[in-house]
């Protein structure tokens, strides 16, 4: 089987989620994992795990309690099924009385655009339903269920993490868990300041986010309020310390910074495009964003996150991605390469790092059909419109007229693409016979390993993005031997070795020279020192003639 290009695969993924999406969870009007059998889900999560192991699965054991949690590869690549959407820290009880889901987590949901499902169609499944838009805090995902007669806290996927032992001990102290019902499965972000991902929080907290009952049912806000208040401890002889007075207000949080559970924050806007407007003027080191829950009118719904601007600024800075790593993944590997880094990227840039892989394609693309282009002048050039081949347009031949001209034969500009590739093995030299210029998109990831870095050499400087060419675009001096284009007459002459003029060259917005210029600056090179040289045999000569 051949190897999809990283376009195809991309391609394949764009068509496979909204459709896995839709039939599995649009349908469901409670939590999908008690739709059918506990034991034969179970059994598929476990295959997994045993088949593809911890890149497709990860599976924690603890007594009679098993925890199941979707890969790095699955997310990265997209291989999604109905049973992976729902293993996002889905806890069993497996024991001699049988198989049951003892904590659901929310089903898989993306990043605004990442399922594939467009605003329009999210917004006209709601109609008739409702959407509601809640704070997005930047902590860790707890699961808060009983078992064994107690309360605890588990993470999606581990019964033992930091996290999760922080927050067991952080309940029993400040929360009142006659408020909690047994059998319900409580989904809470845990905060404190030592578990900082980006935002620097200034309290600890148990942020209620959402809940499920036994039967799967989804608790309305209303209900998560109720259960909130009422999680509160009763005031004891000792205060608690007063938080910050605008703590909530800050993070976006109702009732953070004392006892019991808390709240994210509800958001109102007339329409999405108002609410995203909204969520990016807020401050990274406050606020992530929000999550945002379609409710359809069957009862089932739909959410996906939108994260603020600025904190999307500072999540990629602490994790140290940038367009210019991607470009070296390129570069050094290919399709390979890029597949790799995209299996460890967190899942916050796997849209952008999609979109600068489609730029690096589709500039790869348009340099190939330049390239193409430009070989069939070079051939109506050197041979007259006659085909090369043996006795015909050489290597040698091509050489010499690309550094005496600019230009084609009907005044075409040579340009800078087929500059820094016409001695590519894909060229149709007649070492290389039935050879094509390949310009199909992906073609770039298809070529041999030097031709493929010959391209991006060249393709790569001209993607100008943030955080990887910094220099804007100028216009500087260079000195050139007198054979060059004029057009420096007002050039001041002594600042001229001798056979030199000033000539303007540009410099494209990555700093960097253009091809057609860097062979004219080797020569004005070699030209001064020529000079230099010359000049210092004179004075030697003169020094020697002088009577001593």
């Amino acid at each position: 089987m051949a190897t999809m290009t990283h376009a195809e695969s991309r391609a394949e993924r764009a068509k496979r989620v909204p459709m896995l999406v839709k039939e599995s969870l649009w349908a469901a009007t409670s939590h999908p994992a008690t739709a059918g059998d506990a034991s034969a889900l179970f059994d598929k999560l476990m295959a997994v795990h045993q088949s593809k192991g911890k890149s497709h699965m990860l599976y924690k054991r603890e007594h009679d309690l098993h925890i199941f949690h979707y890969g790095q590869a699955v997310q990265t690549t997209a291989r999604w099924t109905p049973e992976l959407l729902l293993a996002r820290g889905l806890v069993f009880r497996k024991d001699s009385g049988g198989t049951s889901v003892v904590a659901m987590p929310w089903p898989k949901f993306f990043n605004l655009g990442e399922d594939g499902i467009s605003v329009e169609e999210l917004e006209a499944a709601a109609v008739g339903g409702r959407v509601e838009a809640t704070s997005k805090m930047d902590g860790s995902l707890g699961l808060l269920f009983h078992h064994d007669g107690a309360w605890r806290v588990t993470t999606k996927g581990s019964f033992a993490s930091d996290q999760g032992v922080w927050a067991t001990a952080w309940l029993r102290k400040h929360v009142d868990t006659t408020a909690l019902t047994a059998g319900v499965t409580y989904l809470v972000e845990i905060i404190y300041p030592a578990n900082k991902i980006v935002i620097p929080y200034t309290f600890s907290a148990l942020v209620l986010l959402s809940a499920f009952d036994t039967a799967g049912r989804e608790l309305e806000r209303r209900e998560l309020e109720e259960v909130a208040e009422a999680s509160r401890l009763a005031p004891t002889a000792e205060p608690e310390p007063e938080p910050e007075a605008d703590v909530n207000a800050v993070y976006g949080t109702v009732g953070a910074g004392g006892s019991g559970l808390s709240l994210p924050a509800l958001h109102e806007a007339d329409n999405l495009e108002e609410l995203m407007e909204k969520v990016n003027g807020w401050p990274g080191s406050e606020r992530e964003g929000v999550v945002v829950r379609f409710v359809f009118p069957s009862g089932a719904s739909h959410r996906v996150k939108i994260k603020g601007a600025a904190y999307s600024h500072l999540h990629r800075f602490k994790d140290g991605f940038t367009a210019k790593k991607v470009h070296d993944a390129a570069s050094k590997g290919g399709a390979k390469a890029l597949e790799a880094m995209r299996l460890e990227l967190p899942e916050e840039f796997l849209a952008e790092f999609d979109a600068i892989v489609r730029e690096i394609d589709a500039a790869c693309t348009a340099a190939l059909r330049d390239i193409g282009a430009q070989w069939e002048l070079a051939e109506r050039s050197l041979l007259n419109g006659k085909a090369s081949g043996t006795g015909g347009l050489t290597k040698k031949s091509l050489a010499q007229w690309t550094q005496r001209h600019t230009t084609w034969r009907d005044g075409t500009a040579i340009s800078d693409a087929f500059r820094a590739c016409m001695f590519s093995s894909f060229m149709l030299w007649e070492l290389c016979p039935g050879a094509v210029v390949p310009v199909q998109p992906g073609a770039w990831e298809t070529l041999e390993p030097r031709d493929r870095r010959m391209l991006l050499g060249y393709v790569l400087p001209t993607l100008a993005r943030p955080g990887l060419n910094e220099k804007k675009s100028k216009t500087k001096q260079q000195p050139k031997p007198k054979a060059a284009a004029a057009g420096a007459a007002d050039a001041d002459p002594a600042l001229l070795a001798p056979g030199e003029e000033w000539v303007e060259v540009q410099v494209t917005s990555s700093g960097e020279v253009s091809a057609a210029t860097k062979a004219e600056k080797k020569r004005a090179k070699k030209l001064r020192q020529k000079a230099k040289k010359k000049k210092a045999q004179q004075q030697l000569r003169q020094a020697a003639a002088e009577p001593a």
